[in-house]
């Protein structure tokens, strides 16, 4: 009995390290050269132009920080996005942004639509007692994300839980541009 009581207690200490905390509910991956990409295909009936034009009219229907169409060809469009994904205000502390910067490539080949995102960076903005902008780039992102995980691993106490407190918030903005992407894509999706 005294040893269950135990076990009760030391699962109630260690429970709220892991409440609250999102389930790692993204899939980017790093590539051989040491790059992110996001690809999706989709089928179409459409021909060249008008896929293409569906592709664009998916885009239109999100709102984004930043859209600069960079290429828009006959068989391909190449656009540079920037697209707010978390906003956080505290009276005291100030305000928080995050965005998620990347290209967006999509091409069309025999009744199908390629899209290809690369160049994913993560920005983070906070303006109160100060102002400060970060950027990294996803790999670099993901491999803070694993490095914290790994060193949470190897503390105790007051350092493991800050540890494990910033994987989770890695864990979150890395969700959070997930959860935007597959909005953006299933935009596309919706009008080819």
């Amino acid at each position: 009995m005294k040893k269950l009581l135990s076990l009760a207690l030391m699962a109630m200490m260690v429970m709220p390290l892991f409440a609250g905390s999102d389930p790692k509910n993204w899939d980017f991956s790093i590539n051989e050269n040491g790059e992110c990409i996001v690809e999706r295909s989709f089928d179409t009936d459409k021909d060249a132009a008008a896929a293409l034009n569906a592709v664009k009219m998916g885009l239109n229907t999100q709102v984004f920080t930043f859209f600069l169409p960079l290429n828009e060809a006959e068989s391909e469009q190449f656009y540079q996005i920037k697209k707010n994904t978390q906003t956080r205000y505290n009276p005291f502390a100030g305000m928080f942004q995050e965005y998620m910067e990347f290209k967006l490539k999509a091409t069309y080949e025999s009744g199908k639509v390629n899209v290809l995102i690369t160049d994913l960076s993560l920005q983070k903005l906070y303006a109160g007692y100060g102002a400060k902008m970060d950027s990294q780039a996803f790999p670099g992102v993901i491999t803070d994300y694993d490095n914290t995980l790994q060193t949470a691993a190897t503390l105790k106490g007051k350092a493991k839980k800050e540890a494990l407190e910033h994987a989770e918030d890695i864990n979150g903005s890395l969700n959070s541009c997930q959860e935007e992407l597959n909005i953006i894509l299933n935009a596309i999706g919706a009008q080819l």
